[in-house]
């Protein structure tokens, strides 16, 4: 149970480098995930399952990525914060890279002070 809790409090760091790391290693391809209204599709349903077995900690952390990001771009007044947040992030390269939380891009200073919460 302790390495559960401990790796739902570590997802929001690996959220944060994994999409901070996709812009470093293939901004285009990034910015044409930017362009798709639902990336999560099948492939995302794999890697649920396998961090499921493997990881279950972070396979919550990855469920609730895929619920917020989906609501971000279909329902922005579900998580009006979290969606000017990710928001401003398609609108300001370099920025706002964490989904499910903005303390990550707090930390390491990648916050967009254009952020305003979706009404």
């Amino acid at each position: 149970m302790t390495t559960i809790v401990a790796q739902i409090v570590a997802y929001p760091f690996v959220e944060y480098a994994v999409h901070r790391g996709l812009h470093a290693y293939s901004n285009e391809q990034h910015k044409a995930h930017h362009h798709e209204r639902t990336p999560e599709g099948a492939i995302a349903l794999v890697i649920l399952g396998v961090l499921g077995i493997t990881m279950p900690g972070i396979a919550i952390g990855f469920a609730a990525y895929l619920y917020v990001h989906r609501c971000a771009h279909n329902h922005p007044t579900q998580f009006p914060a979290l969606t000017a947040h990710h928001l401003a992030h398609h609108r300001v390269a370099g920025t706002n890279f964490g989904v499910t939380t903005v303390l990550v891009d707090r930390l390491f200073g990648t916050t967009c002070p254009a952020a305003a919460p979706v009404r």
